[in-house]
């Protein structure tokens, strides 16, 4: 099916007809297309937008299993291969979950704030309610990671700076993240 036919097809919508066109284009200048698949609503209406544009043939579709999916999911996997005549990639990690969080560590919001958070614990951080330089005055090697705790971001314009999370600088004071619940880095590391 050519674009013009496909997208006169489509319904009367700026916002799909301008996905399938976009959807188009890619699929016709590339002879090779990985689609990575969830098994949730934004990946199936891909996979369908995908296979519309002709991509069927020259696309790879392939679902990373992180061992912590519902059998429905799972299932729903099955139904999509079914239905649209293809074959999906089930590729599982090294290491599931659950055994990198019993070797490394919980991993926490992002690979930048585990780190400071990790920092602080690795120098017995109390998890007080204090401003910045009380807590310097303290803590004197956890200069950057007692700044992301206390929000002064001197200009920071990472998205992952404490005050961006409401109520998370509240949370870990009132239930501090201790040795027991070690928030570790190694585990959001991705391995080569």
């Amino acid at each position: 099916m050519d674009i013009n036919s496909l997208i006169s097809a489509a319904p009367d919508n700026f916002v799909i007809q301008n996905a399938l066109a976009k959807c188009a284009e890619v699929v016709d200048s590339h002879n090779k297309i990985l689609c990575s698949i969830s098994g949730g609503s934004d990946s199936d209406v891909m996979l369908d937008m995908m296979l519309r544009c002709g991509s069927r043939g020259k696309t790879d579709f392939v679902f990373f299993d992180t061992g912590l999916e519902y059998k429905a999911t799972l299932e729903h996997l099955d139904n999509l291969e079914g239905k649209y005549g293809v074959h999906i990639e089930r590729c599982k990690p090294v290491k599931p979950i659950p055994v990198c969080v019993k070797e490394y560590g919980i991993p926490f919001w992002s690979k930048y704030a585990s780190e400071l958070i990790s920092r602080l614990q690795t120098h017995d951080f109390q998890w007080e309610d204090s401003d910045y330089n009380t807590l310097v005055d303290k803590y004197p090697k956890c200069k950057s990671a007692i700044r992301w705790f206390c929000n002064e971001s001197s200009g920071s314009t990472t998205q992952f700076i404490i005050n961006r999370a409401p109520y998370m600088r509240e949370y870990m004071i009132n239930y501090p993240p201790g040795l027991k619940y070690r928030i570790n880095v190694a585990c959001m590391q991705r391995r080569r």
